[in-house]
């Protein structure tokens, strides 16, 4: 069974949503199912983790990215961030993300734009594929210290 997180942001729940929203009259469907595209291509363009992934799937979101000026990975990322400004400075109560993920999202992303340049300028390097800069074996090494403690939030080891 898949996860519900998953299956929101699924690159099929859009277009479901489209389609189910005007059939049982859902408030806002439209724009929820925006805001989920672009999430779905975010993830797209952040989680590359081999160099034949955008190949295979036929995906050119999915490819790495290239040193070209013109990659449209980097120029969504860059629109992608005037997107969450606007996003912010709109000052809505309802439909927002939180304070901290809108701004652990504006800076992954201004980091991610970044560290492709010093990657090309700096290091010479052909691609980046960004799915390699995560802390997913960190924060399950912290998980099982975390489980091996009784579950307690604040742990030592000793």
């Amino acid at each position: 069974m898949v996860p519900f997180k998953y299956s929101v942001f699924s690159e099929y729940g859009p277009n479901a949503l489209r389609v189910n929203g005007a059939k049982h009259n859902l408030k806002h469907y439209e724009e929820t199912a925006s805001i989920i595209d672009v999430i779905v291509r975010w993830w797209k363009v952040v989680n590359v983790k081999t160099p034949f992934k955008g190949l295979r799937l036929r995906d050119d979101l999915q490819k790495p990215v290239y040193p070209s000026p013109f990659d449209p990975k980097v120029s969504f990322l860059n629109d992608f961030l005037d997107w969450l400004e606007e996003w912010k400075e709109r000052r809505v109560d309802a439909c927002t993300l939180s304070d901290e993920t809108h701004g652990a999202l504006i800076q992954t992303t201004q980091v991610f734009i970044e560290i492709s340049a010093y990657c090309f300028e700096e290091l010479k390097m052909s691609f980046v594929l960004f799915g390699k800069f995560q802390t997913d074996l960190l924060e399950e090494r912290f998980g099982c210290y975390r489980r091996l403690a009784g579950s307690q939030y604040h742990l030592s080891v000793r």
